[in-house]
């Protein structure tokens, strides 16, 4: 049923995982949440929020996880039945299976490329083929490598890995011993923006020191090891023009639903870093603002940073500057205006305004719902980035992609 709405349905459960309702019309624009109860009325739930529009928007917003593991590599399950559970339990819209190369055999490789091909259904349900490159910290640490193609040679890292590990790939591809390798590996195949490299802290955190502005568009800022938003922001001081993702690296063949909870590092005064407490838990997701849901259009979502991250919840979050959507690169000469709007899982307790790593504005909102607008009167808006961190009541957080000024 509906708050505040005369429609309801009633359906009987055949089997686990989503229902999906086909044909719901709402009748009026507004944010709305769908609350769902057992029959007995012992058990209710209430939803993710809906934003509705009296007009389509040109952009949908779309929920994934990218960073999978299955037992081809350190994890559990099969390819099928990680992107199964994505679509059919998690109700996801995109997923990705980002098994380690350095443990995927050839013939691994060639059953990963089919398990995408199968599950990919354009309009439902988009998969990537992908996989991790893992490189000690030294030589670039971990990178998701992700393709909108059907096919793409899988390189792997030996910097790091034993030969004697008997679960290693023993083949005569050599790969690429460090991140600048991989950047040169792959550009040969780049073409109409259809091969994205992101890093992310797992095991052997991402480093900093090595970018490619062309392959590396995003970076994982929440995943089950950690919020890692202090991890992330070296990259950001850098100069480097990364969106912000969120995806879970689990490893129970259970795309879109993480086990760990995510702690951060405290900051310094006047950051955006929280201590860690109980409260902060969660996992993550990736949400995608696209005109559609396929490769392609997904793709671009991701590689025009057209994204932001949560700890696992379906928060809405939109975010402009000067009415450029998040992730753009804009020019001014006047103080930029900076809007949000939001729609929580829960109370909102916080919603901020970040500048070059540093909160300068931030409003308390204490409802589901939230708007700010902020204009940057400081006169020192150029080389700047903004985004918006924002957080609940109960711990779960959504973090924008930046804006570039000048």
């Amino acid at each position: 049923d509906t708050t505040g709405l005369p429609a309801s349905y009633t359906f009987q459960v055949a089997d686990s995982g989503a229902h999906r309702f086909e044909g719901v019309v709402f009748p009026r624009a507004g944010a709305f949440r769908i609350g769902a109860r057992e029959k007995s009325g012992l058990m209710r739930a209430d939803g993710n929020p809906t934003v509705v529009r009296d007009q389509a928007p040109q952009d949908r917003l779309y929920w994934g996880d990218i960073h999978t593991h299955t037992m081809y590599s350190d994890g559990r399950g099969t390819p099928d039945e990680t992107y199964d559970f994505g679509r059919r339990i998690s109700a996801l819209d995109f997923a990705a299976v980002t098994d380690h190369s350095f443990l995927v055999e050839d013939w691994m490789w060639d059953e990963l490329k089919k398990s995408a091909g199968r599950f990919n259904q354009p309009g439902r349900y988009v998969t990537f083929l992908a996989y991790e490159w893992s490189g000690q910290s030294d030589v670039g640490g971990d990178h998701n490598v992700y393709t909108t193609d059907e096919d793409m040679p899988i390189v792997r890292c030996y910097s790091y890995f034993n030969y004697e590990n008997l679960r290693m790939y023993h083949g005569p591809n050599k790969g690429a011993n460090h991140v600048d390798d991989l950047f040169r590996t792959l550009t040969p195949r780049f073409r109409n923006e259809n091969l994205m490299v992101i890093p992310h802290y797992g095991g052997r955190h991402g480093n900093p020191a090595f970018h490619n502005p062309q392959l590396q568009r995003n970076i994982e800022i929440v995943s089950d090891h950690r919020r890692s938003e202090d991890w992330a922001s070296k990259f950001l001081e850098n100069g480097w023009r990364l969106g912000i993702i969120g995806s879970t690296d689990q490893h129970a063949g259970n795309a879109g639903f993480g086990v760990r909870r995510a702690g951060t590092k405290g900051g310094e005064e006047g950051e955006v870093f929280e201590p860690s407490s109980p409260a902060e838990n969660g996992t993550a997701m990736v949400a995608v603002y696209a005109p559609g849901l396929t490769r392609e259009a997904i793709f671009q979502g991701l590689y025009h940073r057209r994204t932001y991250a949560t700890t696992g919840t379906r928060i809405i979050l939109d975010f402009t500057v000067n009415g450029a959507p998040m992730g753009s690169e804009i020019r001014t000469s006047e103080p930029p205006k900076i809007t949000a709007s939001a729609e929580g899982t829960a109370r909102i307790k916080l919603l901020r305004v970040v500048k070059n790593g540093k909160v300068v504005y931030s409003i308390s909102p204490g409802g589901l719902s939230a708007k700010l607008t902020f204009q940057d009167g400081s006169g020192d808006y150029n080389r700047k980035y903004y985004y918006i961190d924002l957080v609940q009541e109960d711990g779960k957080k959504a973090i924008s992609s930046p804006i570039w000024v000048n």
